[in-house]
């Protein structure tokens, strides 16, 4: 199994808990990402990134803002720079991915446990991009080549940021006996808020129909 899809050697005691618990929910997940590998065009790769960064530009916000969360782990996995980055590579303007619809769903993070629990189900979805990548690179190179950063954010060792992410569960997730349970139902509530956004983006126009309506409000 290549390094991109395998899971940590030894992963942590939180990583399995949640990767237990919410397992209903991965393959929906993993679907909605690999998506990607039918018919993959230039337009459509530009859709998928306006749909993730609409979504995880949100939450990343709501991360920021979270009470008693360690700021350092989420400002090193945010990742909606690389997705404007890449759809102005794509050839949006900056004020096109600013105008972009955004997720009204992810919440304001109550508690630590919450903004934890996102987080999660968040950076599981990293484990596709390796694979992501280099099917892309396959036919639409160019595209790949010079807007490919959100994809290659953590290179070809996904697995490393994720047992790095282990370790930061297993130590939050000692503070107390109920933590587990709140991470979980968090991350369940992360995964249903993701399916429903790609659901909706998939239903709704394309980048370029949502830049012309948005021109025309």
């Amino acid at each position: 199994m290549h390094a991109d899809h395998a899971m940590p050697d030894q992963p942590s005691w939180m990583l399995v808990r949640l990767a237990l618990d919410t397992r209903a929910f991965h393959a929906i997940a993993d679907g909605d990402r690999l998506v990607l590998l039918e018919h993959a065009t230039t337009a459509r790769y530009r859709d998928f990134l306006a749909m993730v960064f609409g979504f995880e530009s949100v939450y990343e916000a709501a991360f920021a803002a979270a009470p008693r969360v360690h700021r350092e782990l989420g400002r090193a996995r945010a990742k909606s720079d690389r997705l404007a980055a890449d759809l102005i590579a794509l050839g949006l303007t900056e004020a096109q991915v600013a105008s972009l619809p955004r997720c009204s769903a992810v919440p304001t993070f109550r508690t630590p446990a919450q903004a934890m629990g996102w987080l999660y189900a968040i950076e599981r979805n990293t484990l596709l991009h390796g694979l992501l990548r280099r099917h892309l690179a396959t036919v639409i190179l160019e595209a790949i080549e010079h807007a490919g950063s959100y994809l290659a954010a953590y290179g070809d060792t996904p697995g490393a940021r994720y047992r790095e992410l282990g370790a930061a569960l297993d130590k939050f997730g000692a503070i107390a006996g109920d933590i587990p349970r709140q991470l979980v139902t968090a991350a369940s509530e992360a995964f249903r808020a993701q399916h429903a956004w790609c659901s909706a983006s998939s239903a709704r126009s394309s980048v370029a129909e949502d830049i012309a309506l948005a021109s025309h409000a």
